[in-house]
């Protein structure tokens, strides 16, 4: 039979892209594939990536670019994002669900990320960003990559303006990338065809940064801070990356991978901070050693319908903050020793000699000193998945511990106010904590089901967490006796989590879908001070103390006994009289908060998602936050009626409102008597009265698809957190600036990449950020104030008092906006490919994006300690094979 070709009736052309519109899911989510992880112009991380989804609260344009501040994205009132390798969290007991998180993702092994800002089912314990990285793994062919680019300071320019010239400050005061390296390798292929691959990756990246208004002191051992103009100090950053991921295929349907990524890092500045100026002497070498994470994974597809995955990690950290010396700090300072004592000045907030969290109640956050943590987890799961109903059940489990210390040196702070000493801060050296969490355990289950057009989504989670406290002994320290705090529990937690959400296909067509959410999460926070382990009795017990220094003979020595807490020489009172005792029962906390109430927030969303056209999508989001279970501090030895009320007047400042000159009343200060006699019980909040946090945003973004894979995407969002607690516990000071009430800030990110002709290819990113707010917070001397509350401060005439002089929430400075532009061109060799990338970063060098500002009122105030990077260009080529 001789059959005849006949003619094309229909043609169907298969497309691996994901729909326009999700009719199904219920959750906002971004995926950034590889194809736009490797086009756009941007730090290479899955952390800076993050930055630049619609919708997420990224770090400004000034940060150190690949350094650890820019992995600090939230969305929509939420926490900071928990960054995740194949859904484990890699941050450690003092950073999960969101906290502090010091372990960089490398892009040399990133395959995709996805990035969730809202609506997340219940899998997902903490109400953050989630940020989640599937690594590559290898297969039958080999494949390999070479990545390198570099920038130096011959390549930036200045983006000075008039106005920063006016307020002092040269080209070479101002941020600027002085070095930047980064250089990975990657390999990946089969050991055993079918059955056993592998995937390794290299990483080394380097980056240094002038900081703004901050040089190198000439005088690091004196009484004041001079800066060397002739040397502008710089912020340096080390990162190494060594990962390797085996897969293999045991069973058809069976499949095991092992990854581990070892990613020591050396910050050789860590400390500075962008609200104050911290002179480089007073930073810590700080290398993070060690810093891994570490995974196992099965998956089992057991039939057609079901799917068993369960994969456990650790994760380990420790970053080790060591006083500078010349060759760590490369700052032409003498090595900084235990003798060397920090001093700040507080009309310029400007600290320098030694490391310091200055009279901070958490002495741990900033000092020299170890912060060491680590996690055992896994999460396993089974799902049942028939298309139409969708069943997933599973636990995921975590257990771990953190061990800090504080050093800092002499035990004491010298704080001085226009050049002359104010105050000391005493320390209870040494300072060491170390908390276990023995349980946090989640079990969900969830199911989807979809019925016509309509799909719901349920689900339920139940948290399960308790931690205890380390027996810690402590010899007899400068200022304070020997002590012994016996091992202690310190929360146990039960939290039911419901979550729900729906999705409508409005036309059946799957170009319209309607969208809701509700869901509880539980409150993410750090493990140790000012966290979930706050009541570990060596952080209730009083660990550090302020006192007033009237240095009457003017020789910079304290004439004093300063073991002696009480008025004596030219030392006052200390602040709390529980210094240095056995008495963690300073500060206590309610039952009911240790194993009842947790923190927690409720989540609503509800979205629009429009396909306008075949390569067009439009959505429309609004996110509420609503959070709950507030904490009140009480001190039981004072009421408010023991508090006397006056006035100060603002100082005349054309910048402040109305030019200043207004009169500032509902300032307290506690009867003199009373002063540093403290008896601390947190509590809830509900017990005095109705605290509130709440967020409300809009997103509204877009998604382009043109042809020959051009993409188009990004959005713009509106935004505000309100709060209010104004009710009175113990000073009725509580009630000034108790409502804060913001506009709501826009946030704009849009990303893009075009192929051209002639194997060109070009990409871009732009960002319009709202303005930092603006604060002013005045230091205030007793003498200021002796007219209205007709005596001296509690705590002597030669005390102070800080007073904000805006109300929160009601001044900005100007908005940020920046474009970022790669150009690429690519060469193919058979199976090779080369490509020659040059990019340009703050294509247009605005210099307006003004990060953080010194906020204290004086002759520095407004000054920037944060700017927006000025434009530069960066050089680098990838070899693919």
């Amino acid at each position: 039979v001789d059959l005849a070709v006949g003619s094309v009736e229909e043609t169907i052309t298969v497309s691996g892209a994901a729909p326009l519109v999700d009719v199904q899911n219920v959750t906002s989510n971004t995926l950034l594939s590889k194809q736009l992880i490797e086009a756009l112009p941007a730090a290479r991380s899955p952390q800076a990536l993050a930055a630049l989804t619609p919708g997420v609260k990224g770090p400004g344009l000034g940060v150190i670019p690949g350094g650890v501040s820019d992995m600090n994205n939230s969305a929509h009132g939420g926490a900071n994002s928990d960054y995740q390798i194949d859904g484990l969290t890699t941050a450690t007991v003092n950073g999960f669900g969101g906290g502090s998180i010091v372990f960089r993702i490398a892009q040399a092994y990133t395959s995709e990320v996805n990035v969730m800002t809202g609506g997340g089912m219940a899998e997902t314990a903490y109400g953050s960003m989630v940020t989640n990285v599937i690594p590559k793994e290898g297969g039958n062919t080999f494949t390999g990559s070479v990545y390198a680019d570099f920038t130096s300071s011959s390549l930036a320019a200045s983006n000075l303006t008039d106005k920063l010239r006016d307020q002092g400050f040269t080209a070479d005061s101002l941020t600027k990338l002085t070095h930047l390296d980064d250089v990975s390798v990657a390999l990946g292929g089969r050991l055993l065809k079918d059955k056993l691959w592998f995937f390794s990756s290299f990483r080394t990246f380097g980056v240094s940064q002038t900081r703004v208004g901050v040089w190198d002191n000439l005088t690091p051992l004196g009484w004041a801070y001079t800066p060397d103009l002739s040397r502008p100090s710089v912020a340096s950053l080390k990162e190494l990356s060594r990962s390797t991921r085996l897969t293999w295929q045991a069973t058809p349907k069976n499949k095991f991978s092992v990854f581990v990524d070892a990613a020591p890092q050396i910050a050789f500045h860590r400390g500075y901070t962008n609200a104050n100026r911290i002179s480089q002497e007073a930073t810590a070498y700080s290398p993070y050693l060690p810093n891994t994470f570490m995974s196992v994974s099965w998956k089992s597809t057991v039939s057609n319908k079901w799917l068993l995955e369960s994969t456990a990690a650790r994760n380990y950290s420790d970053y080790d903050q060591r006083r500078q010396t010349d060759a760590t700090c490369k700052c032409n300072t003498p090595d900084i020793g235990y003798d060397i004592i920090s001093k700040q000045e507080t009309s310029t907030n400007t600290m320098w000699g030694a490391l310091s969290s200055g009279s901070s109640p958490t002495p741990t956050t900033n000092n020299y000193g170890h912060n060491a943590g680590h996690i055992w987890q896994s999460i396993n799961s089974a799902s049942y998945i028939t298309g139409s109903h969708n069943i997933k059940v599973g636990v995921q489990f975590q257990r771990g511990g953190e061990w800090v210390s504080a050093n800092p040196n002499g035990g004491i702070v010298y704080t001085l106010r226009n050049g002359f000493p104010s105050s000391i801060a005493q320390y209870a050296n040494p300072i060491v904590y170390q908390n276990n969490m023995h349980a946090n355990i989640g079990t969900f289950a969830q199911d989807q089901w979809t019925y016509k057009r309509l799909t719901v989504t349920g689900g339920l989670r139940y948290d399960y967490f308790t931690l205890d406290a380390a027996a810690q002994q402590f010899p007899e320290g400068l200022f304070v006796p020997a002590r012994a705090f016996p091992k202690a529990a310190l929360v146990q937690w039960n939290d039911f989590n419901p979550r729900v959400g729906f999705s409508y296909d409005l036309f059946g067509d799957g170009k319209t879908a309607i969208k809701a959410t509700a869901s509880r999460f539980i409150a993410s926070q750090p493990s140790g001070s000012g966290g979930l382990g706050s009541n570990n009795p060596v952080i209730r017990s009083v660990l550090v103390v302020t006192r007033t220094w009237n240095d009457a003979d003017r020789n910079f020595t304290p004439n004093c006994d300063l073991k002696n807490p009480l008025l004596n020489g030219e030392c006052g009172q200390i602040s709390n009289l529980n210094f240095g005792q056995n008495n963690p029962n300073a500060i206590t906390y309610n039952d009911e908060l240790t194993h009842g109430l947790r923190g927690a927030n409720w989540e609503t969303t509800a979205l629009v998602q429009r396909q306008l056209a075949r390569n067009v999508s439009v959505t429309a989001g609004y996110y509420h936050r609503t959070f709950s279970n507030f904490l009140a501090t009480d001190n039981t030895l004072v009421s408010p009626a023991d508090f006397s009320h006056y006035c100060i007047t603002a100082p005349v400042d054309a910048r402040l409102p109305q030019g200043g000159g207004y009169e500032i009343c509902g300032l307290y200060d506690v009867n003199p008597a009373l002063f540093g006699r403290t008896q601390r019980v947190i509590n809830p909040a509900a017990q005095y009265g109705r605290q509130s946090q709440i967020f409300d945003g809009v997103d509204v973004t877009e998604n382009i698809r043109l042809p020959k894979g051009a993409t188009i995407s990004g959005g713009v969002s509106w935004g505000r957190t309100k709060t209010n607690n104004c009710f009175v516990v113990d000073s009725p000071g509580a009630l000034r600036n108790c409502d804060v009430n913001p506009p709501l800030l826009m946030t704009g990110t849009f990303v893009g990449f075009v192929p051209l002709p002639w194997g060109m290819l070009t990409s871009a990113t732009y960002r319009d950020l709202p303005g930092p707010q603006l604060t002013a917070t005045y230091n205030v001397a007793n003498a200021q104030i002796v007219p209205s509350l007709n005596r001296n401060l509690s705590n002597g005439p030669n005390g102070t008092v800080n007073v904000e002089l805006i109300e929160p929430g009601t001044m900005y400075g100007p908005r940020a906006r920046q474009l970022d532009l790669r150009v690429s061109k690519r060469l193919r060799f058979g199976r090779a490919r080369v490509m020659g990338n040059l990019d340009i970063f703050n294509l247009f060098n605005t210099g307006t994006g003004i990060d953080s500002w010194n906020t204290t009122y004086g002759p520095d105030w407004q000054k920037p300690r944060l700017l927006q990077l000025g434009r530069f260009v960066k050089l680098g080529g990838q070899f693919d094979f």
